[in-house]
């Protein structure tokens, strides 16, 4: 649940790439979240409580140390309960994701894209504190429309989410399908030190094989 509305999300498994890219059904959660722009309150679990994985990823978000999961024998556990001493953003001297926060808001793009205005919007709320680099994924689809994604990092590094799991996940819960795509626009900080291209080269061409990645650079 999410200030008063109910999100669902499950697991995104795919099948060709590298088994990391799978997401959980908790990570979707929060991310789906941070996408539109709100927090999440209460998180209903269909079956076992969250792996340590999906703890350290929550608790990346502003909102964590509020957050209550409800487990399927109707138990009202907090994260901290969950996961007691977490590595959080406090660690580092950060807040950790705040959703509908400006990040990013003066990055342009040093060259023309038809997806050029949706990157540029997306990437505004990209969570990149530790390496400076944010990065965004903008979805061409069949009907004319667009869905983006961010990066989001962890203070542990991984477990971060990519751009395009991020898209995915806005794909998905927009009711689309893979076989949708029919183009996609990553843009990057070059000189950054996270290498956002390979990976999204990678998982584009299992999920969306033939579909082409323009790659752009942030101004």
């Amino acid at each position: 649940e999410a200030s008063g509305n109910l999100i669902y999300g499950g697991n995104l498994e795919f099948p060709g790439a590298a088994i990391g890219f799978t997401v959980h059904g908790e990570g979707y959660l929060a991310a789906r979240a941070f996408s539109r722009g709100v927090r999440l309150d209460r998180i209903a679990l269909g079956e076992a409580h969250p792996c340590g994985h999906c703890r350290q990823f929550l608790s990346e978000f502003a909102w964590a140390s509020s957050l209550i999961l409800i487990d399927p024998l109707g138990h009202r556990l907090t994260l901290a309960q969950l996961f007691p001493w977490p590595f959080d953003p406090a660690y580092l001297g950060d807040v950790g994701a705040v959703p509908g926060l400006a990040n990013w808001p003066d990055l342009t793009l040093t060259a023309a894209d038809t997806l050029a205005g949706p990157l540029v919007e997306a990437v505004a709320r990209a969570h990149a504190p530790y390496s400076k680099a944010p990065a965004a994924v903008a979805l061409q689809l069949k009907d004319g429309k667009r869905v983006t994604g961010v990066s989001i990092e962890s203070v542990a590094f991984n477990p971060s989410l990519g751009p395009l799991q991020t898209a995915l996940i806005d794909l998905f819960a927009h009711g689309y399908d893979l076989s949708d795509i029919v183009g996609a626009s990553l843009a990057v900080t070059r000189r950054g030190t996270v290498d956002h291209e390979a990976a999204t080269r990678a998982l584009l061409a299992a999920v969306a094989p033939g579909v082409p990645l323009n790659v752009l650079d942030w101004r």
